[in-house]
């Protein structure tokens, strides 16, 4: 109540019409009814509406609270513009380094980096078709393969072996395409699972047969690829009595002589003749 004392007596020293009957400070005199009176109401009004030192500092925290409050928004919209601030300078500054890349690029005669072909995607079971071989007449294995569907594929050189010596290879027989054969090397479009069978066919052969001429026993004839060459054979007839073998002649042409090593190119079937001669007993041919 000390506070609100001093307060009264200042509120009355100033409100007060005359201040002859007080001194400043003091305790008023006592036959000052007036005064009595009002020093009454206004401690009724003090009690009334007590001020605490706890409302105060309330309103002084609401007060500051809002200092605050509005100091960070200040700062977050200060960060805001740095942030544009620098993302700006870093866009302009990346957009500078690539003029002076593209112009030194050109300086040095460097064509631009440009993106490569996108991958192509991993064959599947769906997208991949499988090529076998088959041998047909011949013998042997070849690997089978995989390619994409609808790829382009040379046929390859078969590597079986042929069914006989005088046998070739003629091409490929595929499953998947409708043609009589297709040769070694030409291309074709694979678009499903694929049976390759070898196709072999006989060369046009002729026989070298050979004539005992006096003699006996037997030699197998020999087949001959149509226009390729024969080695002649030793003769292996045996020779009549008191003679020996002496060369081949070709039948086609009298007096032609052959001995066995000699090259002999063959057009079509041709015989040779065993020629005798007498065994000199004294060791000197006649």
């Amino acid at each position: 109540m000390g506070n609100h004392e001093n307060e009264f007596n200042e509120v009355k020293i100033v409100n007060e019409d005359s201040v002859d009957n007080f001194e400043f400070g003091s305790t008023p005199k006592a036959d000052s009814a007036s005064f009595e009176e009002n020093k009454n109401k206004i401690r009724d009004e003090v009690n009334d509406n007590p001020v605490s030192n706890s409302d105060v500092k309330d309103e002084e925290k609401k007060e500051q609270k809002k200092k605050e409050d509005n100091s960070s928004k200040n700062n977050k919209s200060s960060n805001g513009s740095r942030g544009s601030s620098m993302a700006s300078s870093v866009a302009v500054a990346a957009a500078a380094s690539m003029v002076v890349v593209g112009s030194l690029s050109a300086l040095i005669g460097l064509s631009p980096i440009e993106p490569g072909p996108a991958p192509e995607p991993t064959p599947t079971p769906s997208n991949i078709c499988t090529i076998t071989f088959d041998p047909g007449e011949g013998s042997g294995t070849m690997e089978s393969v995989q390619v994409k569907k609808g790829s382009k594929y040379e046929t390859p050189e078969s590597t079986f072996e042929l069914p006989d010596w005088w046998y070739y290879f003629r091409g490929w027989k595929i499953s998947s395409i409708d043609a009589e054969f297709v040769p070694s090397g030409f291309t074709v479009t694979i678009n499903e699972d694929s049976v390759f069978t070898a196709l072999f066919l006989e060369h046009e052969t002729n026989m070298v047969s050979f004539d005992p001429n006096g003699g006996t026993g037997y030699m197998e004839p020999i087949k001959v690829i149509h226009l390729e060459s024969v080695t002649l054979p030793e003769c292996e007839f045996i020779a009549p009595e008191g003679q020996e073998f002496s060369h081949w002649e070709f039948i086609d042409n009298p007096g032609s002589e052959f001995q066995p090593g000699d090259q002999w190119g063959v057009f079509s079937d041709n015989v040779f003749a065993a020629q005798w001669k007498d065994i000199d007993d004294s060791g000197n041919n006649p």
